[in-house]
């Protein structure tokens, strides 16, 4: 009878595994502990060979960048993913960084992580989107990839990033999913809640005005520098980001300053939205542009591919409501959106209650086998 059960179990364990979905699931609760950083065990390193990790250099619009590159150590076609960080990211060598290609590797995805020298920089710039199609091209012409199952992973300002990636006609008829994580909607929104420490709530609440936000150091740094960088004047720079980071409150005449130097002080200090708003509408047309050309909220019906959101309720670097607005946007059925409250930004560190803890670990799971189950071709891929 023990003999009779154990074969049972083996075989029910061994049809899961050889039917689609059921494989994609085993994968799945597999590669979840690769995705703590602070797992005790990682059972995926005892069942699947060691896949390959190697630099590789990435050519786009006239500069490079270093990417690693993680390959299964079994035969393909296999699925894709770009994994695209954000601001100030992680290195390539970074522990978590390692471990989520490795892991994405043994599940049998062909994973690319790409390093943005100007993301690295703290600075946003149009240039980061060829990197990301540059990574996906990259990827589809691997021999082992099935360029049908390729899809794009991004981390908070790499998430926004990726969407406006995902929408360019160069891609979007090929990419299979974008997964968002705490990532951007809208640039100027986002802005705004950044310089007047508030947010607009979504969907609109009856007798709530806007609500009170408090962004994080980097956040409010990035933006500064970035409204800063569009004043042509280098002496007016220089003053700008003396006083911006100067704790004491170094004083500034604004009236000494050129008419787009007097925009970009009062935008850093006002804290009101009607007058954040008008003096970003202030801008040279050419940053207004920028915005816009960043924000995937301007080509949101160029992206066909089915869309994966998560983000931290409690966020401090990018509001939740970003993340709502993408998803009240997206076309019927295209789009899956999760909130959770143990992630600190994109860490899954946030001290919640044991209940609260395995209520977003079981949506943590659900989101990530929807994702495996159409990489790994289980599902077929839609497009929208």
């Amino acid at each position: 009878m023990r003999r009779l059960i154990l074969l049972l179990l083996v075989a029910t364990v061994l049809a899961a595994v050889a039917w689609p979905p059921g494989r994609a699931a085993a994968s799945t609760l597999l590669l979840m502990p690769e995705l703590f950083p602070n797992a005790p065990v990682r059972p995926l390193e005892w069942v699947t060979p060691a896949p390959t990790r190697e630099t590789i250099t990435l050519r786009f619009a006239g500069h490079t960048s270093l990417a690693s590159l993680y390959e299964p150590g079994t035969p393909g076609p296999h699925g894709g993913v770009v994994i695209f960080l954000g601001v100030a990211p992680a290195s390539l060598d970074d522990p978590r960084v390692v471990s989520l290609g490795d892991g994405l590797a043994r599940i049998g995805l062909v994973t690319i992580v790409p390093q943005s020298q100007d993301l690295l920089n703290s600075k946003v710039d149009p240039g980061e989107v060829d990197e990301v199609i540059a990574a996906f091209d990259y990827l589809a012409n691997l021999p082992e990839v099935d360029a049908n199952r390729i899809g794009i992973g991004g981390f908070c300002i790499g998430a926004g990033l990726s969407l406006v990636a995902a929408e360019d006609p160069r891609i979007n008829q090929r990419v299979a999913l974008v997964n968002s994580f705490t990532g951007y909607y809208d640039l100027s929104s986002y802005a705004i809640s950044i310089l007047t420490r508030s947010y607009e709530p979504f969907p609109p609440e009856p007798g709530v005005g806007r609500v009170t936000w408090e962004p994080a150091p980097n956040a409010t740094e990035v933006l500064a520098d970035h409204l800063i960088s569009l004043d042509p004047s280098p002496t007016e720079r220089d003053l700008l980001r003396a006083v911006v980071r100067d704790t004491k409150g170094r004083p500034v005449d604004p009236t000494l300053l050129s008419p787009v130097g007097r925009t970009i002080w009062s935008a850093l200090t006002t804290r009101d939205p009607s007058t954040a708003q008008r003096l970003l509408g202030e801008l040279p047309p050419a940053d207004r542009d920028l915005l816009r050309r960043l924000s995937p909220s301007s080509g949101i019906a160029q992206l066909h591919a089915r869309v994966f959101i998560m983000h931290d309720y409690d966020d401090s670097t990018v509001p939740y409501v970003q993340s709502r607005l993408l998803a009240a946007h997206l076309k019927p059925g295209q789009g899956e959106y999760d909130e959770f409250h143990f992630f600190q930004h994109v860490d899954p560190t946030a001290s919640v209650s044991p209940v609260v803890f395995v209520q977003d670990a079981a949506r943590l799971a659900w989101h990530m086998f929807q994702i495996v189950e159409i990489l790994q071709g289980a599902v077929p891929v839609e497009r929208f």
